[in-house]
Parts: structure tokens; C-alpha cells; sequence
């Protein structure tokens, strides 16, 4: 049996699924993370964005989450198979040093990216583009 490709979440791709707004290539995935066909890594940095970007109450692509969604994406990736909750090892901490990115948030994802050996990161975000392969549009 052939394993499940792995993919990991920036917070845009988070927050964009919760309000519907994710563009085709993205969603595909996550689809496929639902039907258990494809695993979503979501690092830690992005779980605390996403409750700060929702309890201050910022829109996504133009529309407010609710903030029953911050218990509902933590129950998700306690309950499911297909998505994974990663915090970075102290190796993929040393990594986060080397990383050309400005952002430390974006230094963290790429390097859960690079921990788990995954495919792509689902992110629109410019920067981490430039280190790691994105899907997103």
C-alpha cells in the first residue's frame, strides 16, 4: 500500500478552509485529507495564529471565522488521522537558523515542511515560496 502524501498547512490555508475560501488546487487537498487519501500537517505556530487571527476577529479573504471554529480545529486534529499536529524537533529548531526567510512564523512552517519530509506547503504566502514548494491557486 502506497503511503499517504503529506502536506503541510500554513494558517492561511487553515482559516481559508474554515471560512470556504480556499482556492481550487488547496482545497483539493484538504478534500483529500478528509477522505483520508492525503495527510495535512498543521504546525504549531499555525494553531496559535489561528486562534489570535480569529479571536481578534480579522477577516479571511473578506468574511469573519466564528470563534467555535478555534474548538472545532482543535478537535479535528484530535480526532482525525489525516491531520496531524506537529511541533518541531530540537534538529528542525537548528534548521529554523538557516532558513532565509524574515519571518520567524514562516521560518516555522518551512521547517516542519522540511521535519516531515512532505510535498508541498498550502500557502499564498510569497516568502515561503521562495524556500519551499507551495499549492495553493
Amino acid at each position: 500500500m502506497e503511503a499517504m502524501k503529506k502536506y503541510v498547512t500554513d494558517t492561511i490555508a487553515l482559516l481559508a478552509y474554515t471560512t470556504n475560501t480556499l482556492p481550487t488546487k488547496a482545497d483539493n487537498i484538504f478534500k483529500k485529507a478528509e477522505q483520508n487519501k492525503a495527510l495535512l500537517i498543521v504546525p504549531s505556530i499555525c494553531i496559535g495564529e489561528f486562534i489570535y487571527t480569529i479571536l481578534k476577529q480579522k477577516p479571511v479573504f473578506e468574511k469573519i471565522p466564528p470563534v467555535e471554529t478555534i474548538e472545532l480545529l482543535l478537535d479535528i486534529i484530535e480526532q482525525s488521522e489525516s491531520i496531524k499536529y506537529s511541533p518541531l524537533t530540537l534538529t528542525s529548531w537548528k534548521i529554523v537558523s538557516t532558513i532565509n526567510i524574515p519571518e520567524l512564523h514562516d521560518r516555522i512552517v518551512v521547517a516542519t515542511y522540511l521535519q516531515e519530509n512532505a510535498e508541498a506547503i498550502l500557502t499564498n504566502d510569497p516568502e515561503i515560496a521562495k524556500t519551499a514548494k507551495i499549492i495553493w491557486d
